[in-house]
């Protein structure tokens, strides 16, 4: 059986966990290093699509999972960036659009 000081401790190194999760996903520093990932990723598949075809550039990195997962976290670094400061409450219309077609 486990006790209440064993759960509350669990519970406040979960709520830890998280905050440092949330401060990791919307940091600006983390979207430079993904981007920087993301622009390395394109340059491989280009060399890799100039030597070995556009099928081989798509198999092995545009449909891989691994560059879904960066798409991924870069969709969800923008959203958490837009959610901690507050783009749509100040209305930053123009920047949002912008960054939106990257999406797209």
């Amino acid at each position: 059986m486990i006790n209440l000081r064993t759960f509350v401790a669990s519970v406040l190194l979960i709520n830890e966990q998280m905050k440092t999760l949330e401060r990791f996903i919307s940091s600006s520093v983390t979207t430079i290093v993904l981007l920087l990932i993301y622009a390395f990723g394109l340059a491989i598949a280009t060399f890799i699509e100039k030597y070995h075809g556009t099928a081989a550039a798509k198999a092995m990195i545009y449909y891989s999972p691994v560059f879904f997962l960066l798409q991924f976290l870069l969709v969800a670094n923008f959203v958490a960036i837009v959610i901690k400061h507050q783009l749509l409450k100040r209305r930053r219309w123009g920047l949002m659009v912008t960054h939106a077609a990257f999406i797209a």
